[in-house]
């Protein structure tokens, strides 16, 4: 109670900034100044939103115009899903959620932003055997649904409310739909291989608003299908073409490996995701685990850290964000 009484008006407050928004470019700078007052004085000192912010500071002083064009992208998708970002992504993780984590650590708690849920591993949890699937590397197991609702309640109460599933493949976990349901101030970033996404489960999703897929892929055919079987490919294409029709926001990750860094990082392959209105895009760098490890796919020192500048380019040529994960490879 005590939150919706905070969350009501602010909202009401952020549904009139995005209008402006999307009146012209003063009204997007004055909107974005507002959002960069409250992470200055709101979450400053909280690493994760940090660099968040330094990207809308640029934006501010009109060094990058893209980032705009993907606020437009957010702002201009399905209702429940823009909804969904001006409640709960920024009033309740940026704001309450910030200082929350804020109140904790000083009482001496660490307490992350984003938590990572596994729900189902192969080889009950997949229908796919992928050949670099970092799950292959220990035993099947099923996460009990009442211990999922237990996790998410208890992280809610400590001001997380972005929360990254994995498998497997989550969307044949029994109880998804009834978590995303039962949690409609948490953001799901849910890792899937995209072959469970039909033009039904994406108008759920688009009634839901607080769910977003990320497809896996390993590049163009070629890429993906040698590594996660014949058709996925066209497959996850589809998936995200549907997303598009219903402007529903996904991102797409990619296991980088040495094999697939020029395709993944080309702008053959960004130019298809932006067409496709991906949001965001994702490397993830391989790391030899599971029962047929390859050392040989981990990334080069060199790769890993061009991803760096591989990422300051698509944030500031295409209306997609990057997120870069080495996972402590690179040698």
């Amino acid at each position: 109670m005590r939150d919706s009484l905070i969350v009501r008006p602010l909202y009401g407050l952020l549904y009139l900034l995005r209008l402006l928004f999307l009146s012209g470019r003063v009204g997007a700078w004055l909107h974005n100044a507002f959002y960069y007052a409250v992470g200055l004085t709101v979450v400053h000192r909280l690493q994760y939103e940090s660099k968040t912010f330094a990207i809308i500071g640029d934006s501010l002083v009109g060094k990058n115009s893209m980032f705009f064009r993907w606020q437009k992208r957010i702002y201009t998708s399905t209702p429940r899903t823009w909804q969904h970002s001006l409640e709960c992504v920024f009033l309740r993780k940026v704001l309450l959620g910030g200082i929350r984590r804020r109140q904790l650590a000083r009482q001496g708690h660490v307490v992350p932003a984003v938590v990572m849920i596994s729900v189902n591993t192969p080889a009950s949890g997949c229908n796919l055997a992928c050949a670099h699937c970092y799950a292959d590397s220990h035993l099947a197991a099923v996460l009990p649904k009442d211990v999922l609702e237990k996790i998410l309640a208890e992280e809610e109460q400590l001001g997380i409310y972005i929360v990254l599933l994995s498998g497997g493949e989550p969307f044949l976990y029994k109880g998804i739909w009834d978590a995303f349901r039962a949690h409609p101030h948490t953001r799901f970033f849910v890792a899937t291989n995209g072959t469970q996404i039909t033009e039904d489960a994406v108008r759920q999703l688009c009634e839901l608003g607080n769910v977003l897929p990320m497809f896996s892929l390993e590049g163009f055919r070629a890429e993906t299908d040698g590594i996660r079987g014949d058709g996925v490919f066209d497959q996850v294409v589809r998936a995200m073409s549907l997303c598009k029709e219903y402007r529903l926001p996904y991102a797409m990750t990619a296991t980088v490996t040495r094999q697939n860094f020029d395709v993944v990082t080309g702008s053959r392959f960004l130019h298809m995701l932006d067409g496709l209105r991906c949001c965001i895009v994702n490397y993830s760098s391989y790391v030899a685990v599971g029962t047929n490890p390859h050392p040989e796919w981990e990334i080069t020192t060199v790769q890993s850290e061009d991803l760096d500048s591989i990422g300051e380019t698509i944030r500031r040529t295409y209306v997609m964000m990057p997120m870069i994960g080495r996972n402590g490879t690179g040698r």
